[in-house]
């Protein structure tokens, strides 16, 4: 994973799994799929961890309809742009709140790669508003 920084869309999976969102035919569907995360796999791969953590941004952003903290400016108008409704994001919301529980357990290798450079309660903060934006 090319990472740059600890937020959601500082990097290159995030930044390309967006890219892609905004090229699909079906947003929505694009966005159930990377929120499925399998607990049944042993470890969870850092650029599923990351699509994940986008797709989480994108449905908060599109759930609220407002800027959450974390995503650019410029991000958010990306995704505000994307063909998802409100009703829609907020149907995937218990989704990507499952996703960011299950990219914090052990066996998250986004979280083991955080924690070797002593960021992960960094990163594990930037989770925050995320939450609270698909909780509202």
């Amino acid at each position: 994973m090319g990472a740059w920084g600890i937020e959601p869309f500082d990097n290159d999976d995030a930044m390309d799994f967006l890219g892609t969102l905004e090229d699909s035919s079906d947003a929505a569907a694009m966005l159930a799929t990377a929120l499925d995360l399998d607990p049944a796999v042993d470890e969870l791969d850092a650029p599923d961890a990351a699509e994940a953590l986008a797709a989480a941004a994108v449905v908060a952003v599109l759930k609220t309809g407002e800027t959450v903290d974390g995503v650019p400016e410029n991000e958010t108008g990306r995704i505000a742009a994307l063909p998802v409704s409100p009703t829609v994001a907020a149907e995937l919301a218990s989704a990507a709140q499952a996703a960011l529980d299950r990219m914090v357990q052990p066996d998250s290798e986004l979280l083991a790669l955080w924690d070797e450079v002593g960021e992960a309660e960094e990163w594990k903060a930037t989770l925050l508003p995320i939450r609270a934006a698909l909780s509202s």
